[in-house]
């Protein structure tokens, strides 16, 4: 028996023209039968077009769940890292990541899920602290709305100290 030829992995782009490759030839690895013809990388998955280094990210985010704790952990990388990461990924799907997606027009009133994503974006940006973030997202409405209900209700909190009532 012959020694068999080592394998690579194949490159999915025109090095010069960036463009996709096709596959042109296959071959059984010990019977040398050989087809021929226009074959594509893939199911036809958005995640085809992910390279090497993306499928390891996704397999590792995948693997823990989607917490980006887990996966900062396990790849020894920054909360940002991750997130920039996942963005990459997203875009290399062909799809725009939330920080690219248009922002809605000043004044229109903001659906729920629209509020969560601005008000997660604010986190992101630095704009408002996670624990008030988590605050918003807890009480589920607009932020103006909820800073009126955490101030009554962090001075009738203060009155309901134990310290209040056995005085």
């Amino acid at each position: 028996m012959a020694a068999e030829k080592p394998t690579y992995p194949a490159p999915r782009q025109d090095p010069v023209t960036g463009e996709p490759l096709v596959i042109t030839r296959l071959e059984g690895p010990t019977t040398g039968i050989a087809i021929e013809g226009r074959f594509t990388f893939g199911s036809g998955s958005r995640l085809d077009l992910l390279s090497p280094e993306h499928l390891a990210f996704v397999e590792v985010f995948i693997k823990s769940r989607g917490i980006i704790k887990d996966v900062e952990a396990e790849l020894g990388i920054s909360y940002p890292t991750v997130r920039a990461r996942l963005d990459e990924v997203i875009r290399a799907m062909g799809y725009a990541p939330y920080a690219d997606a248009t922002p809605p027009a000043e004044g229109t009133p903001l659906s729920p899920e629209q509020e969560r994503r601005a008000i997660l974006a604010d986190v992101a940006a630095g704009r408002i602290a996670a624990r008030e973030a988590a605050v918003y997202l807890r009480v589920g409405s607009p932020k103006g709305d909820v800073e009126m209900r955490i101030g009554r209700r962090s001075r009738r909190d203060e009155r309901e100290t134990p310290e209040t009532e056995s005085k």
